[in-house]
């Protein structure tokens, strides 16, 4: 059994059988009811982009303020919400600080499931900037809240699997490209 097309992938070829033969069984989601909560809410869309994951490397947030900080050259209203699990916060904070960014980026670290909700249905963009994710649960999640996707082109289950390829979000290889992803959906959410 595999959660995601990339790991059915993977445990094809450790175990040595045919794809067909492992059996492919997404992870629960709550999208359902974050999208009805979306329906239901009087909240309204923000210029807020919204970042989930654990606070290490691997997981390329410092990619995300990067793209953020070129974009808060030509959009002074965004901001940017980077929702994690302890692990290397303090790096990050100072990175949004030499950035000068400490206005528009809020930093949650182990943020209640409340808030986490809350953010993503005032969010317009959500992004998942980790190359090597097999599945992406937080994207899905994103998308039911009505944030659109943009994810980082690769053999990961975010680009390949959820976006299937750009079809449901946007992809992008590069700080550059990620800040060009950004501004178009905050100009033109709608």
């Amino acid at each position: 059994v595999a959660k995601s097309l990339v790991t059915r992938k993977h445990v094809a070829e450790t175990f040595n059988v045919s794809v067909d033969r492992v059996l492919l069984l997404h992870p629960p989601v709550q999208s359902k009811a974050i999208y009805n909560t979306l329906i239901s809410s009087d909240l309204e869309k923000k210029n807020l982009v919204v970042c989930v994951g654990r606070f290490e490397p691997d997981k390329r947030f410092m990619d995300v303020l990067y793209a953020f900080a070129y974009l808060k050259n030509k959009m002074q209203n965004a901001k940017l919400s980077l929702i994690g699990f302890k692990h290397g916060e303090d790096i990050l904070r100072r990175v949004i600080v030499s950035l000068g960014l400490e206005h528009d980026v809020e930093l949650l670290v182990n943020a209640k499931r409340e808030v986490l909700i809350n953010r993503l249905l005032q969010a317009k963009a959500f992004i998942h900037p980790t190359p090597h994710e097999p599945f992406g649960i937080a994207v899905v999640e994103g998308m039911a809240a009505g944030a659109i996707p943009i994810v980082r082109i690769g053999i990961n289950g975010p680009w390949l699997e959820i976006t299937q390829r750009g079809r449901y979000g946007i992809g992008f290889n590069n700080v550059k490209e990620l800040a060009d992803a950004i501004s178009a959906v905050l100009l033109s959410y709608e």
